[in-house]
């Protein structure tokens, strides 16, 4: 399934310009949404916004192929029957002390974009969950709007290697698109709307 980015025109502008500058983004799914950061850029501020907002678990999502350059292998465990791309161990950067800190978590994230990064930099288990795009048994809405992040960087010139983070409500549950769009303009953070269409199983009527 590949997600189209409603907002191709925005992005030329103040989406990858928050990109680039490690600030977060608001993306809208077809029912809820995330909190888009860059792992590139990441900064202490984006990161303390992103978990604020959110589940406070940040997941960056890789390629297969970094993930393997990285000798990151697939959790242990993990069911291939459940709907979701495949997750990889969590990790930490190495000489982030604890790692939970906002401020490690950033720096963690960085590594993990970074071209130069070996396996030696980074120690597992950690803090930063990684999940590894395009590994989904069946199609899932929360699977292309990774996908449409993960390209999204790429077309902003930065690493492919985006960071979400669900968002909820004051009730815990996730906030739905209205939400979601008070929450951007109540803090001035860019919107990305990711329109997407998940096939139904056969003989499931709409």
């Amino acid at each position: 399934m590949t997600a189209a980015l409603r907002t191709d025109r925005a992005a030329s502008s103040s989406v990858v310009e928050a990109l680039l500058d490690g600030q977060p983004i608001v993306v809208v799914g077809p029912e809820t949404g995330c909190v888009l950061l860059a792992a590139a850029t990441a900064t202490t501020a984006g990161v303390v916004w992103a978990i604020r907002h959110s589940t406070g678990l940040l997941r960056a999502v890789v390629e297969p192929e970094r993930a393997d350059a990285l000798r990151l292998p697939p959790m242990s465990g993990t069911d291939r029957t459940r709907r979701g791309n495949l997750q990889a161990v969590a990790v930490d950067g190495v000489g982030t002390g604890t790692g939970i800190s906002a401020t490690a978590r950033a720096t963690t994230l960085r590594i993990l974009a970074d071209p130069a990064t070996t396996p030696d930099d980074l120690v597992a288990p950690g803090h930063v969950l990684v999940e590894l795009v395009g590994t989904e048994p069946r199609p899932t809405a929360a699977g292309a709007v990774a996908e449409a992040a993960v390209r999204l960087c790429a077309r902003a010139g930065l690493p492919p290697v985006a960071v979400l983070a669900d968002v909820l409500d004051a009730a815990g549950e996730p906030l739905r698109p209205p939400g979601l769009r008070a929450l951007a303009d109540a803090a001035s953070v860019p919107l990305l709307t990711v329109p997407v269409s998940v096939p139904r199983p056969e003989g499931n009527p709409a």
